[in-house]
């Protein structure tokens, strides 16, 4: 069973980690569980745009399958971000991961975002871990508008095919 209530709507500003810490947020966002996504959720993104961002560049020395399997994963983040948000994940000319034009910690997300970006993260980041698994949601319309659900039942189902 895994806990899951995004309660925890300050997401922390990935800017203010250094690398260690931005990959140390990302690979625990990928450990069974789905506690403390606050705290990685904008490092998860940022992290992940960063390895896209690398191993595409025309220098990288990754092997073509690194490179497409981090591109692949990329893109489907992306895909869960834009059909829950209605946005697109950007990239600033700093290299920050953006939303609606500004750094991930500046959007002003509304709870609800907040809630369905946790969601998005949470639903990537343990993508084959949820085989098998049953959801108990309490509530989940907590901060949602009811068509926000109802796209997000949606893509849980379009996510976790065998859950």
């Amino acid at each position: 069973m895994l806990y899951f209530v995004p309660k925890g709507l300050n997401l922390a500003d990935p800017r203010q980690n250094h690398k260690a810490a931005l990959q140390s947020n990302f690979d625990q966002a990928k450990n069974p569980g789905l506690d403390g996504y606050e705290h990685r959720c904008f490092s998860y993104i940022q992290t992940l745009q960063n390895m896209e961002f690398e191993s595409s560049h025309q220098r990288s020395t990754h092997a073509y399958s690194v490179i497409q399997e981090t591109k692949e994963e990329y893109e489907k983040l992306e895909s869960l971000i834009e059909s829950l948000l209605k946005t697109r994940i950007n990239r600033s000319i700093s290299g920050d991961a953006t939303l609606f034009g500004k750094p991930l910690a500046e959007t002003g997300l509304s709870d609800g975002q907040k809630v369905l970006i946790q969601l998005a993260v949470a639903l990537h980041a343990q993508k084959g871990r949820l085989d098998d698994t049953v959801f108990l949601m309490d509530e989940p319309e907590n901060h949602l508008h009811p068509s926000a659900l109802i796209e997000f039942l949606n893509t849980l189902e379009e996510v976790a095919t065998n859950a």
